[in-house]
C-alpha cells in the first residue's frame, strides 16, 4: 500500500460532541504525519479494523497500537462523517485549529493506564498485579493478545501492560492508585518481600511507592478522613 490512504474519520461511542470541519482537518493532518511510521505489515490491519457501525477506526486506539504499542487516541472525530482526503500539510491556520480543538475537548476521565513490561514475563505480572495487589486479570482482545502483555482491572481501575522489546522501566513516570487502607497494603507488600518507600503526604492524602517486578514505579494513596 503506497502513499497516504483515504480514511473515514471515526470515533466509537454515542456521546461524542459535535465535530467541526477544522477538527476533521486537524485529525487528518495528525494521521498523515504518523502514517509513514506504521509498519508495512500493520497498515492493512489499521485500516480495516471496524467500529461497531462499520466505519474504520483508523484514528483511534487501533492505529495508536500499531504506532506506539499504546492505546491513546491520535485524534477525535465523529462516527460516520464523510470521507476526506488525508493531507500531510496544514493550510497555515494551525493555531486557530488548535484553539478550536481545545474549545471542543470533552475529557472527563482516564479509561486505562498503560505500562511497559519485558517480553515473556506475563506470569510475573499476574503474580504481582493479581496475586499481590488484588486486581483481576482480564483477557486481551484476540488481535492484541498475540503481542503479549497483560490487562488488569478492579472496578473503574484498568492497568494494561504492553510488551516492549527494548524495555526500560518507568522509574519516574507512574500511576497513582487510590487504596482504602494504606497500612494494610504496605503490610501485604512487605510480606511479599517488596520494598516500600513512604513519602511525604500530599494535601489530603497519605502515600507510598513500590515497584512492580519489572521496576515500574507505582504510587499508592489513601485519602485522609477529617
Amino acid at each position: 500500500m503506497h502513499g497516504t490512504p483515504r480514511v473515514e474519520l471515526g470515533l466509537y461511542g454515542d456521546d461524542t460532541p459535535g465535530v467541526t470541519a477544522a477538527d476533521l482537518r486537524v485529525a487528518a493532518a495528525l494521521f498523515a504525519r504518523t502514517w509513514d511510521r506504521v509498519p508495512e505489515d500493520r497498515r492493512e490491519q489499521v485500516l480495516v479494523y471496524g467500529s461497531p457501525s462499520g466505519v474504520p477506526r483508523t484514528l483511534n486506539w487501533v492505529a495508536a497500537q500499531a504506532l506506539h504499542e499504546t492505546e491513546h487516541h491520535l485524534a477525535d472525530a465523529a462516527d460516520g462523517v464523510h470521507v476526506h482526503e488525508v493531507e500531510a500539510a496544514t493550510d497555515g491556520s494551525s493555531t486557530e485549529r488548535s484553539s478550536d480543538r481545545r474549545a471542543t475537548a470533552n475529557i472527563f476521565g482516564i479509561e486505562h493506564v498503560q505500562l511497559a513490561m519485558p517480553r515473556g514475563r506475563e506470569a510475573e505480572a499476574i503474580g504481582f498485579y493479581e496475586g499481590v495487589l488484588g486486581l483481576r486479570s482480564v483477557p486481551k482482545p484476540d488481535h492484541l493478545a498475540v503481542r503479549g502483555g497483560c490487562w488488569f482491572e478492579s472496578g473503574e481501575v484498568r492497568i494494561h501492560l504492553g510488551v516492549a522489546d527494548a524495555f526500560v522501566p518507568a522509574s519516574k513516570a507512574h500511576p497513582a492508585l487510590l487504596v482504602r487502607s494504606l497500612p494494610e497494603l504496605v503490610s501485604v507488600l512487605e510480606a511479599h518481600g517488596i520494598e516500600v518507600r513512604v513519602d511525604q503526604p500530599l494535601e489530603g492524602f497519605d502515600r507510598c511507592y513500590a515497584h512492580d517486578p519489572f521496576g515500574n514505579r507505582i504510587e499508592f494513596m489513601q485519602r485522609r478522613v477529617g
